[in-house]
């Protein structure tokens, strides 16, 4: 459970923040529709949510929630996105990205997802490359530059996901 002075923080800090991501214990998804419901704030569930049969844990109260998908968490591209379908039908947001240390291959992946349900991406997340890997599997890594903002996404028309290996 939540404290109410835990509350009362979350709350001054109205505007800094769009969602908390696994405030509480993993799977504790009363304690956390709870401190939505009493804090005003989206909860974006991301080790407490990885597969497509929790939705009914969440599903019918969508303001509470936001889902974090990422690629490999999920098993693959097909499975995130049958998870992001089932997000947009039930009108919950979803964060999607690469969990740090992952390569390009990941970040590519993700972008993907991205693409096709942006209409409901709150956040992207990874495009860590080399600021965090010794060596990224491809060559010119995604990563993000100045501003956040990835260095190189134009490659819809080349094949391989727009990516190639490292020497």
């Amino acid at each position: 459970m939540f404290s109410e002075e835990a509350c009362e923080y979350i709350q001054s800090l109205h505007g800094l923040f769009i969602a908390l991501e696994e405030p509480l214990r993993g799977g504790d998804y009363e304690g956390c529709r709870a401190l939505s419901r009493r804090c005003g704030v989206p909860i974006i569930l991301s080790e407490s949510f990885v597969r497509v049969g929790q939705f009914p844990l969440i599903e019918g109260e969508p303001s509470f929630w936001a889902v974090n998908i990422r690629v490999s968490k999920m098993g693959g591209l097909l499975r995130a996105c049958t998870v992001a379908a089932r997000a947009k039908a039930a009108g919950i947001s979803i964060v999607v990205g690469a969990q740090v240390g992952e390569t390009s291959i990941f970040t590519r992946v993700a972008l993907a997802v991205v693409d096709r349900y942006r209409d409901i991406v709150i956040a992207q997340e990874g495009a860590f490359g080399t600021h965090l890997l010794e060596f990224d599997l491809c060559e010119s890594p995604l990563m993000f530059g100045r501003g956040g903002f990835l260095t190189d996404i134009l490659f819809h028309d080349r094949p391989g996901l727009g990516l190639s290996r490292a020497p």
